[in-house]
C-alpha cells in the first residue's frame, strides 16, 4: 500500500509535544523584547495583525445582508508597501487577547487554560506584563466578531487543497535525478533515528567530478582550498526540498569540509512507500526537538566529527566546531538544532563554535503576524499583483502533507530564534559565560512577501547581527540570479574564513597564556620575548625598564633586535632627532610597548 503526505486530510490533533514552562518564558521574552519600544498604538497595530474577521476573509457572494454590508463598508486600507486590512471599528478586548495568547503559548482553548490554576496564573502574569508594555490596560469584555489568527483553535483556517498525480510524479522523478547527481559527487544516503539525509566525508581527494565542481564554483574558490577541519556543515533545506539548491550544495564541496544535507520529506511533495520513521503511525511527522537530538547523534559517530583539538593538559574544555546554512522553511529545525546544542553543552564542559548561516529565514521575527497571514489568510491585491512567485510558493504550501506539517507540528516554540539570547551586542553581552559561541549571518531577499523584511531589518539591526538584503529579489530566486547568488556564497565564504582564522588566534592565545610566565627571563641567560595580544602593557612596560637600565644590555639579543629595527626604519640619510624618534615610537607602539616610553635610553645604548 502506497502511503504519502497528502492522502488524508490535515486534521488538527493533539499529537503535538508537551510545552514546558521554560520553551513558554522563552517564547514570551522574545515576545516582549520586540515589543520593546513600541508606543500603544504600535502594540495595538501589531494585535490586530492576529486578528480576522472571518466575514471579511470568506464572505457568502450568492447572497447579500446588513451585516455583510456593513463590514464591507468598514474595511480600511492603510497606504504603504503593503495594503493591509485593519478592523479598526473592532477594538480587541481583553477576552480577544487572553484568547491569543492562550493559542500561541498555551495551544489550547481559554476554557481549558482558565481550568488549570497553574496556567491560569501563568496567563494572567503574561496579560499584567503585556499590559504594563502597552501602558494602558485593556478593555474588559470580548468581542465575538474576532477570532484569533491560531489554526490549532479554528479549522476554518485550514485550507488545504488536492494536487494532480502527475505533480507528485514530477517531483518524484526530479528528486531521483537529484539523487543521482550528489551520489555521483560522493554523497550517500543516511539515516539516524528520526534523520534522514545525504552526507559526503569530504576527504580530500582527486575525483573528476570533484575538479569539475572546483573549476564550475564561484570565483576564488580554486586558490582557498586549505587542510580539512573539524567543523562538518549541516546543510537544511526548506520548501520543496534540496532539488532548487542543488547548486549551493555542489559547490560546499569546495570547503573541504564534511558536509551533511537534512532531509524533510514532509516538506519535499514527495510520495513514498512506506514511512521510514514509525511502523504503528505511517502519517506521523517528527517533531524537531527529535530530528535535532538525532542529527548531533550521528555527526558524533562520524570520525570528521570526532577529529577536534583536544584540550591541552591544563585546560578543562575543548572545542567543538559546526557550521549550520539553513534556507526558508529549514531555519526553523536549524533555531532547534542550536537550542538544543546550548541545552546539552551547558551540561557538559564542551565548547561549541556554531557558525548559522540563515537564508531567508522564516523562524526570525515569528512574533510578527506576516507570516501566519500569508499562509493562513487570503493575498492581498498586491500580493495578487506580483505574480508568479506568489503563486507558486502558495502552491506549494496549500498541498496536503504540507499542510498538515504547519497546523501539525509547527510550533513557534520550536521554530522561533532567540536573537537576543545568543546575539554577542553589548545590549545582550550579560550570557558571556555560556558555552555556546555563536557568529551569525542573515541574508533576506528585498522583495520577499512572505516575511516582514523592514520588520526584520530593524531588528537584526537593533540586535547588532550582521545581516544583507539581497535588492530586487524575491523569496528564494536568488538561486536563479548570477549577482544574488555570488553574494550569498561569499557570505558563505567569509563566514567560514573567519571561523578558520578565529580557531588560529585561540590556538596562539592559549599558547601564549601558557608561557605568560616563562615569556621574561633573566638577561645572563638570554632575554626572550613572545609577542602576545594577551600580554598586559604594563607589564612589558615595566619588565623593559628594568632591563635597559641594566649593565648587561650591550650583550643582550635586545639590542640587536632594536639595531635591526633603527636600521629599517631609519633612512641612510640621517633623521632629525624628532623625526628619528617619532619613528622609534611608533615601532615601539606596534610591538606592545608604551610611547611615553624615554627613546633617550635606546640611543644611549646604540653608542
Amino acid at each position: 500500500m502506497i502511503h504519502s503526505y497528502f492522502t488524508s486530510e490535515p486534521n488538527i490533533t493533539k499529537s503535538r509535544l508537551e510545552i514546558s514552562s521554560e520553551d513558554r518564558r522563552g517564547l514570551f521574552e522574545e515576545l516582549i523584547n520586540n515589543l520593546r519600544g513600541k508606543d500603544r498604538h504600535g502594540i495595538d497595530d501589531w494585535l490586530r495583525g492576529w486578528f480576522y474577521i472571518p466575514e471579511l476573509q470568506s464572505p457568502n457572494k450568492e447572497t447579500w445582508s446588513m451585516t455583510n454590508g456593513f463590514n464591507q463598508l468598514q474595511k480600511f486600507e492603510v497606504p504603504g508597501e503593503e495594503t493591509e486590512v485593519l478592523m479598526r471599528y473592532q477594538e480587541s478586548k481583553r477576552g480577544n487577547v487572553e484568547e491569543l495568547l492562550c493559542g500561541i503559548f498555551f495551544d489550547s482553548p481559554l476554557s481549558e487554560v482558565l481550568s488549570d490554576p497553574i496556567k491560569n496564573h501563568t496567563l494572567i502574569s503574561m496579560m499584567n506584563r503585556l499590559e504594563l508594555q502597552r501602558n494602558h490596560k485593556f478593555p474588559s469584555g470580548h468581542n465575538n466578531s474576532l477570532k484569533p489568527l491560531c489554526p490549532r483553535l479554528d479549522d476554518s483556517l485550514v485550507k488545504s487543497e488536492y494536487r494532480p498525480l502527475v505533480f507528485y510524479v514530477g517531483m518524484a522523478i526530479v528528486h531521483w535525478i537529484f539523487e543521482l547527481v550528489i551520489f555521483c559527487a560522493g554523497f550517500r544516503k543516511v539515516r539516524q533515528g528520526y534523520m534522514a539525509g545525504w552526507y559526503h566525508p569530504n576527504a580530500r581527494k582527486s575525483g573528476i567530478i570533484k575538479s569539475l565542481i572546483r573549476r564550475s564554483a564561484a570565483k576564488g574558490n580554486e586558490e582557498k582550498q586549505g587542510q580539512p577541519q573539524p567543523q562538518p556543515i549541516v546543510f537544511i533545506p526548506g520548501l520543496a526540498g534540496p532539488v532548487f539548491l542543488i547548486r549551493l550544495i555542489l559547490n560546499l564541496l569546495v570547503l573541504d569540509q564534511p558536509i551533511l544535507v537534512i532531509d524533510q520529506p514532509h516538506l519535499s511533495s514527495k510520495l513514498r512507500l512506506t514511512m521510514p520513521f514509525t511502523s504503528t503511525n505511517p502519517m506521523a511527522i517528527p517533531s524537531l526537538p527529535e530530528i535535532s537530538k538525532d542529527i548531533i547523534s550521528f555527526l558524533q559517530k562520524q570520525s570528521d566529527y570526532d577529529r577536534r583539538p583536544k584540550a591541552k593538559e591544563e585546560a578543562k574544555e575543548a572545542s567543538v566546531g559546526m557550521m549550520i546554512i539553513a534556507h526558508s522553511l529549514g531555519s526553523a529545525l536549524a533555531s532547534s538544532l542550536i537550542r538544543f546544542i546550548n541545552t546539552t553543552t551547558t551540561k557538559s564542559s564542551t565548547k561549541v563554535d556554531v557558525d548559522l548561516v540563515l537564508l531567508d529565514p522564516i523562524s526570525i521575527l515569528l512574533s510578527h503576524s506576516h507570516l501566519s497571514r500569508t499562509i493562513y489568510l487570503s493575498s492581498s491585491k498586491k500580493e495578487k499583483q506580483e505574480g508568479n512567485m506568489d503563486m507558486l510558493i502558495r502552491y506549494f504550501i496549500r498541498e496536503k502533507g504540507m499542510m498538515r506539517y504547519l497546523i501539525n507540528e509547527f510550533n513557534p516554540f520550536d521554530s522561533f530564534f532567540p536573537i537576543h539570547s545568543y546575539s554577542n551586542s553589548p545590549k545582550t553581552s550579560s550570557n558571556d559565560n555560556r558555552k555556546l559561541k555563536m557568529k551569525m549571518k542573515v541574508i533576506v531577499s528585498e522583495k520577499d512577501h512572505l516575511l516582514p523584511i523592514f520588520e526584520i531589518g530593524s531588528y537584526l539591526s537593533s540586535n547588532q547581527v550582521n545581516h544583507e538584503v539581497l535588492q530586487g529579489i524575491q523569496h528564494g530566486l536568488w538561486v536563479v540570479d548570477r549577482k544574488g547568488y555570488n553574494r550569498v556564497w561569499e557570505g558563505i565564504e567569509n563566514m567560514m574564513m573567519k571561523s578558520d582564522i578565529n580557531k588560529d588566534d585561540n590556538s596562539n592565545n592559549y599558547q601564549c597564556k601558557d608561557g605568560e610566565d616563562r615569556a621574561i627571563q633573566d638577561t645572563n641567560s638570554g632575554f626572550t620575548m613572545t609577542m602576545s595580544r594577551t600580554r598586559s602593557k604594563s607589564l612589558l612596560h615595566s619588565s623593559l625598564s628594568d632591563i635597559l637600565s641594566s649593565t648587561t644590555l650591550q650583550s643582550s639579543p635586545l639590542k640587536m633586535n632594536m639595531t635591526r629595527m633603527r636600521s629599517r626604519t631609519i633612512s641612510s640619510g640621517g633623521y632629525g632627532y624628532d623625526s628619528e624618534q617619532q619613528s622609534m615610537s611608533r615601532q615601539c607602539s606596534s610591538i606592545g610597548m608604551n610611547r611615553t616610553l624615554n627613546l633617550t635610553r635606546f640611543k644611549r645604548g646604540y653608542k
